[in-house]
């Protein structure tokens, strides 16, 4: 499992759709780990919108462990899967 996904609904029509990552100090114990595991995720998230429609909620994304170990078209793969 790369990450656990939450959908949250905007109140408002005006309020833009937010994409946070979470990477807990529990999971990734060193500060380089987590903010790589940040860096992946947020890379590999434009790549998969690059041709599909941005969502209206705001997405959060609690990163897991093997998302450090897992090969970068893989976490693309998922994430355009998941954003259908």
């Amino acid at each position: 499992m790369l990450y656990v996904l939450k959908k949250i609904q905007n109140k408002t029509l005006g309020q833009k759709p937010g994409f946070y990552f979470i990477a807990k100090k529990k999971t990734f114990k060193k500060a380089v780990d987590r903010n790589k595991a940040k860096r992946i995720a947020r890379h590999a998230l434009k790549e998969a919108l690059k041709n599909s429609p941005i969502p209206t909620a705001s997405l959060f994304f609690n990163l897991e462990r093997d998302i450090i170990q897992e090969s970068f078209q893989v976490i693309v793969n998922k994430f355009k899967e998941d954003l259908k």
